[in-house]
C-alpha cells in the first residue's frame, strides 16, 4: 500500500496514482485538512512493540501495511466544525499538527520526502550554501533587510539586479473595490531603480542577486538517482524573459536537454545532501554555456514538463514508491 498525502484536486496525485495502480499496488489518499474530524490515527506502544492504526472513512489499516509514503501536498489540520471558541479550535489544530509531525518517526518506511527535510531544504539561504559547497556556480547574492549591506552590495554590481522573495511568491492585496493577487516572482530591476528605495529594504527581508544573462533556462527534476532535465527557451517570449513562471507555453519551447556529466552528478548530490528523495531545480545556461544554479523546490511541479517532453517522470516516481 502507498499512502499519499495530498488531496483529490491535485493533478499530480491522480496521474501517479493511475501508474501505481497499473503496477498492482494500492494507493490510499490521506488529506490532512480532514484531520482530526474525519480521520482517525492511533499510535500504540505495548510489550510487543508499536504500530500505528489509520481510519480513513470506512477504510482501516495499520502502518505495517504501508510500503511507502508520498508526501506530495500535505494539508494543515483543522478543528472539527461546530466549535465556536477560537482558542479551542487553535489548540486542536496545533495539537493535531504536533501529532502529524511525528508520523515520519512512527512510520519507518520510505518517505518521498520527509517533511522535516522538505522544510529545511525549502530555505533558500541554506540551499544556496549547499549548492555552492558541492560545486555549483551561483549568482552573487545578498539576503535580508540590512540597508547598509544591501547598498554596498548593489554598488558592487552592474546595472541589472534580480529581486526575489524568500518563500511566498504572491500575496492578496485588498483595495477599495476588490481583492487582487500581487505576484512577486523574480523581477529584474535596474540599479538606478533600486537605490532610491533603500529606505524600504529594512521593512522586509528579500533576495538581491547578480543578474545572470540567459541563453535558456533549465527545469531539472530529480527522482532518486534519475535526472530529467528540460530546457525552457524563455528568452523567445517577452513575457517570460525575466521568469518562465509567467508562463507563455506556446512561445517558449520545452525540450529535453543533455546535461554535462558533472552537472548531472551535482544535481543528484544536491538532492541527497538536502535529505530529499525528489526535487525540482531551476538553473540558467548563459550565452557562454555556463550552468548557474538558482534554487531547488523540494516538492515542485513537473507534470507539465512530462506532457511537453514525454520524459517518464511520473513512471519513475511510481516505481520508487512501489519499490519502497
Amino acid at each position: 500500500m502507498i499512502l499519499a498525502l495530498s488531496n483529490e484536486r491535485d493533478g499530480h496525485f491522480q496521474y501517479v496514482k493511475e501508474k501505481i495502480e497499473r503496477m498492482g499496488e494500492k494507493v490510499v489518499l490521506c488529506d490532512f485538512s480532514q484531520y482530526p474530524a474525519d480521520i482517525g490515527i492511533g499510535f500504540e506502544i505495548n510489550g510487543n512493540g508499536e504500530d500505528v492504526h489509520f481510519e480513513l472513512g470506512g477504510l482501516k489499516f495499520t502502518g505495517r501495511e504501508i510500503r511507502s509514503v508520498w508526501n506530495r501536498r500535505k494539508s494543515q489540520p483543522t478543528a472539527p466544525t461546530g466549535l465556536k471558541n477560537e482558542k479551542v479550535k487553535e489548540y486542536i489544530a496545533h495539537e493535531s499538527q504536533f501529532f502529524i509531525d511525528s508520523l515520519p518517526q512512527i512510520l519507518n518506511v520510505l518517505w518521498v520526502s520527509k517533511p522535516d527535510a522538505i522544510s529545511v531544504a525549502s530555505r533558500k539561504p541554506h540551499q544556496l550554501m549547499v549548492a555552492r559547497k558541492i560545486g555549483f556556480q551561483i549568482p552573487l547574492t545578498i539576503i535580508g533587510n540590512s540597508q547598509p549591506q544591501t547598498r554596498i552590495f548593489l554598488d558592487s554590481l552592474n546595472d541589472k539586479i534580480a529581486v526575489k522573495t524568500l518563500g511566498v511568491p504572491h500575496i492578496s492585496v485588498q483595495t477599495e473595490t476588490e481583492e487582487d493577487a500581487l505576484i512577486l516572482y523574480n523581477r529584474c530591476k535596474d540599479k538606478s531603480e533600486l537605490l532610491p528605495l533603500m529606505e524600504n529594504v529594512r521593512n522586509c527581508p528579500a533576495i538581491f542577486q547578480q543578474y545572470i544573462k540567459k541563453e535558456f533556462e533549465l527545469r531539472i527534476t530529480v527522482v532518486g538517482n534519475k535526472v530529467f532535465p528540460c530546457a525552457i527557451y524563455s528568452q523567445q517570449s517577452e513575457r517570460t524573459r525575466e521568469d518562465w513562471r509567467r508562463y507563455d507555453i506556446p512561445n517558449t519551447p520545452h525540450k529535453i536537454h543533455n546535461l554535462p556529466a558533472d552537472i548531472e552528478t551535482k544535481c543528484i548530490t544536491l538532492v541527497r545532501e538536502l535529505g530529499l528523495m525528489f526535487g525540482c531545480m531551476d538553473m540558467i545556461v548563459t550565452p557562454d554555456g555556463e550552468y548557474v544554479f538558482l534554487e531547488i523546490n523540494p516538492n515542485g511541479q513537473w507534470l507539465w514538463i512530462e506532457r511537453l517532453t514525454d520524459m517518464p517522470i511520473g513512471e519513475c516516481l511510481a516505481e520508487m514508491l512501489v519499490a519502497g
